[in-house]
């Protein structure tokens, strides 16, 4: 996809590639921005962007934003170019002024007309630019006030609480942080966005209804804030009910909202929630059985659990970094990083799951064993031979392949988390060595939240 070498026109600079885009970052570290080498790094840019190419990175976009803003050569239309480029990556910059907005507002304005013309959805989720702009795609806020660069601020705020998480019984075990934001006029307006939104947080087609990730955790965020305000909580229970029968895996997301408004509701709210839920139960088809349990049974008879009636989840993750930076150090997490995270549930429900912290892509393994890839670059949707998973016992095989295959290194480190009956310290306490032995020799230690608890 990429050529060995590129030699940028005006500056002469060479750059070695070695099937990357160049590393304009670095570049930028060692020499003092030009108006030269600016050109030279937009033309690329704009070349990759007509060419349907991934082009820069975001983060070297950021440290070009940066470098020209220290040597004033950053006027409002190159602003507005970089912001361009940066949304169009998925990328949600700071704003520090009204100015800057509305030049960012301009350039998203810009990605959403490309959006449509072309008839593809855009990186930015659809919730980040619902909440951030008021408008994301075909879908648009009504009687929306002017926002600014303080809103903007406010709801990236939001939703770096809603995404601070990776699971979803420390969500419910924080509702102090999410009560925070439980205000009548924010906890309105996510209503609004959810309700505009149909309560989808991401595209719904036939061959995605089974993949949809009815886990979003950021989703489950904002329904938890709407859930701790007083007066929005009913509305809430009332809209969501009302469009469940139409969600994919309906039945999964009511066992989860049913967690939460247990959880965050006021009690007049859960008072309203039981009729409203048996009506909405009574219009949502019978579930086909389409997992083989079995499966999901052979592993928790390897590890000795005994499961509680009922749902219950085991989620285990292991990363190529240190797993305390996706909690308490994300700022030092690279896009490069990969988080790998297993997912086991009642009814057989299991889930392999790969993904990049930049989201260049995300893999998965279900069902059938074969990876399902979601890429915007060719090379990890074509060219990468992604590894089949032959059993879940068998994971560790997998783990082996993925090392192989993208020439990274996995921490010998499990985290565990679940609701099974049990805290995750104790299922580290009780099971640890038995998750060690299954998944040797990637597994070394075993712990939660980071820290090792034993094995």
């Amino acid at each position: 996809m990429y050529p060995k070498t590129l030699t940028l026109p005006r500056t002469s600079i060479r750059l070695f590639l070695n099937d990357q885009p160049p590393a304009f970052g670095k570049l930028l570290k060692g020499k003092k921005i030009s108006q030269e080498l600016l050109d030279d790094m937009l033309e690329y840019e704009e070349h990759a962007l007509a060419a349907g190419q991934p082009g820069i990175t975001r983060e070297d976009i950021t440290a070009l934003l940066d470098a020209t803003r220290k040597v004033h050569l950053l006027g409002p239309m190159l602003q507005r170019r970089l912001y361009f480029h940066l949304l169009r990556k998925g990328a949600l910059p700071a704003v520090a002024d009204d100015t800057s907005f509305v030049l960012l507002t301009d350039a998203y304005r810009q990605l959403m007309d490309t959006a449509v013309r072309s008839n593809e959805a855009p990186k930015i989720n659809r919730l980040d630019g619902m909440l951030l702009f008021g408008h994301w795609w075909n879908f648009q806020m009504s009687d929306e006030s002017p926002l600014n660069a303080a809103s903007y601020q406010h709801w990236q705020a939001v939703l770096k609480q809603c995404g601070r998480y990776s699971h979803m019984p420390g969500m419910l075990a924080k509702l102090d942080k999410f009560a925070a934001f439980a205000d009548d006029a924010t906890a309105a307006r996510i209503l609004k966005v959810l309700q505009t939104l149909r309560f989808q947080h991401s595209q719904i087609g036939p061959a995605s209804c089974s993949y949809y990730d009815y886990t979003n955790l950021s989703f489950w965020g904002l329904c938890e804030i709407v859930l701790l305000n007083a007066n929005a909580s009913t509305q809430l229970i009332i809209s969501f009910l009302k469009r469940l029968p139409d969600l994919p895996q309906s039945d999964k997301q009511l066992e989860i909202f049913e967690q939460f408004v247990a959880a965050a509701a006021n009690p007049a709210a859960r008072q309203r929630f039981q009729p409203l839920r048996d009506q909405a139960l009574d219009a949502i088809p019978p579930r086909e059985e389409t997992v083989d349990e079995s499966r999901v049974q052979e592993v928790v008879n390897a590890l000795g659990i005994t499961l509680p009636k009922g749902n219950w989840t085991i989620i285990l993750v292991v990363s190529t970094v240190p797993i305390d930076r996706w909690f308490y150090r994300r700022n030092a997490l690279k896009g490069e990083d990969l988080r790998l995270e297993i997912t086991l549930g009642n009814e057989g429900r299991w889930k392999v799951m790969l993904a990049r912290h930049d989201n260049e892509f995300l893999v998965t393994w279900g069902r059938d064993f074969q990876p399902q890839v979601r890429a915007e670059q060719l090379k990890y949707r074509r060219m990468v031979k992604w590894p089949h998973l032959s059993a879940l016992l068998d994971l560790g095989a997998l783990i082996a392949d993925l090392e192989r295959v993208l020439n990274v290194r996995f921490e010998r480190h499990f985290d565990v988390f679940t609701d099974a009956g049990m805290t995750s310290e104790d299922m580290v306490k009780h099971h640890g060595q038995a998750i060690t032995q299954w998944l040797t020799p990637f597994a070394a230690t075993v712990g939660v939240n980071g820290k090792v608890l034993g094995n």
